[in-house]
C-alpha cells in the first residue's frame, strides 16, 4: 500500500481541467495542422519569466522543460554567442520538434545579431538528471538561470494516442516518456482498491476516489479499462455532484494517473534539492507550476533555503544531507515573495495562462 502525508489543506485543481474545457471549444474544433503547431508555441509567462530570470547575453542558462520551445527560443534570442543553452524534455516528440527547428531559432538570432549563434545542447531526458548532465558538459555550479514550466503542453493534451486527457479517445498511456514501462492502464489493471484510492487522493485530491476506485476494481472484473473515454465516461457515472460541474468529474482521476505514471512529484523534489548547486553566484531559478501539489513543494523549498540564510535553527538540515562535499548552508533571496501571475491580457490571449504560478529564487 502507498504510504502517503495528507495535508489538511483547501487547495486549487491541476489547470489540467482549464485546458480541456478551453480544448474543446471553437478554436480546438480547428484542428488542421498549422493551428496544432501554433498552438504548441505560446509559453505562459514569458515577458515575467524573462524579467525575473534577468538573462545576461553572455549567460549559460537551462530549460529544464524545453517542451516545444517557447520558453527556451525566449531565452536562446537574448544570447550572445558567447551565450549557451541547455534544453531537457524527456518527451522524445518533443525533443525531436525543437531539434527540427533549431535552423529557424538561428535565422531569427542573425537577423538580429552578428557572429556565431549561442551554443545549445537538447538532452533527451528527466530534469534530475541535471547534476549528471550540467558536469558532464562542464558548467556545473557556472549556471546564470534556470527555468521549468510543470505544465502539460497543448500538444500532449491534444494528441488522442499519448492519453493524457479526455479531449480525444485514445489509449490510456500518459507516459511523458515513451521509453518508461508504466502507462496509465497498467495502474488500473493492477494495482489494489486501496492503491487506486490513495493515487487519486494524493495526487487528485479528489474527495470521493474511494468510490471511483470501487467502480474501477468492478468494472475490470467484466473488461479491463484501456481508453481515455472509457475512464471518463466510468468516472461521470461514478461522481454525483448535486450543482452542475464547471469541470468534467474525471479532471482530478486524469491529473492522479498522470503525475503518478511519470512520477512528477518526485522528479520535482529531487530537482529542487540539487538546483541551487547548479547555480552560480547570482544565478537565478524560476519555476511555473498550474497546480498547488506542485506550488507547495517549490514554495517550501525556498523558504527552506531562506530558512538556512541566518540560522540552522528551525531548517532541516537532513533536507541536504544527501550533497556531497557542501561546506556552507545554501544562501539564497527570494525573488518573489508571492509568486507572479499572468495578466488579464495574457489570460484572454491564453486561457492556460490562468492557473500558472511563477516563483523565483536568487543564489547569493
Amino acid at each position: 500500500m502507498i504510504t502517503l502525508v495528507i495535508h489538511n489543506h483547501r487547495h486549487e485543481l491541476d489547470d489540467i481541467g482549464n485546458k480541456e474545457r478551453d480544448a474543446m471549444g471553437s478554436e480546438m474544433a480547428n484542428s488542421n495542422n498549422k493551428d496544432a503547431e501554433m498552438s504548441k508555441h505560446i509559453p505562459v509567462l514569458r515577458d515575467e519569466a524573462s524579467q525575473m530570470l534577468a538573462i545576461t547575453r553572455d549567460g549559460i542558462y537551462l530549460d529544464l522543460t524545453a517542451g516545444y520551445g517557447g520558453h527556451s527560443e525566449m531565452i536562446y534570442q537574448q544570447l550572445s554567442s558567447q551565450g549557451q543553452l541547455i534544453m531537457f524534455d524527456r518527451d522524445p516528440e518533443a525533443i525531436t520538434y525543437i531539434k527540427n527547428n533549431m535552423s529557424q531559432w538561428e535565422e531569427r538570432w542573425r537577423a538580429k545579431s552578428k557572429g556565431t549563434p549561442p551554443k545549445t545542447h537538447v538532452i533527451h531526458t528527466v530534469f534530475s538528471a541535471v547534476k549528471e548532465h550540467t558536469k558532464a558538459l562542464g558548467v556545473y555550479g557556472q549556471v546564470s538561470g534556470v527555468l521549468a514550466d510543470l505544465g502539460v503542453s497543448n500538444a500532449q493534451l491534444t494528441s488522442g494516442y499519448r492519453g493524457f486527457s479526455f479531449i480525444c479517445d485514445g489509449p490510456l498511456d500518459m507516459r511523458m516518456d515513451t521509453r518508461s514501462d508504466l502507462t496509465a492502464s497498467d495502474v488500473l489493471r493492477t494495482s489494489s482498491f486501496e492503491e487506486l484510492r490513495d493515487i487519486f487522493t494524493l495526487y487528485g485530491e479528489e474527495p470521493k476516489a474511494h468510490y471511483v476506485a470501487q467502480a474501477i476494481v468492478q468494472q475490470r472484473k467484466k473488461k479491463p479499462i484501456t481508453t481515455t473515454h472509457e475512464l471518463a465516461d466510468l468516472v461521470k457515472q461514478t461522481i454525483y455532484y448535486r450543482k452542475p460541474a464547471k469541470r468534467h468529474p474525471a479532471t482530478r482521476i486524469f491529473q492522479a494517473l498522470r503525475i503518478y505514471v511519470n512520477q512528477e512529484l518526485k522528479e520535482l523534489s529531487l530537482i529542487l534539492k540539487e538546483i541551487y548547486y547548479v547555480l552560480n553566484t547570482r544565478g537565478r531559478c524560476g519555476i511555473i507550476a498550474f497546480h498547488s501539489l506542485e506550488d507547495r513543494l517549490v514554495k517550501q523549498h525556498i523558504k527552506q533555503l531562506a530558512q538556512m540564510n541566518q540560522t540552522s535553527q528551525g531548517a532541516d538540515i537532513q533536507f541536504f544531507a544527501r550533497l556531497p562535499d557542501q561546506k556552507i548552508p545554501p544562501q539564497v533571496k527570494i525573488i518573489t515573495p508571492f509568486p507572479c501571475f499572468a495578466s488579464k491580457t495574457e489570460i484572454e490571449q491564453n486561457a492556460q495562462a490562468r492557473s500558472a504560478r511563477l516563483r523565483v529564487f536568487e543564489k547569493l
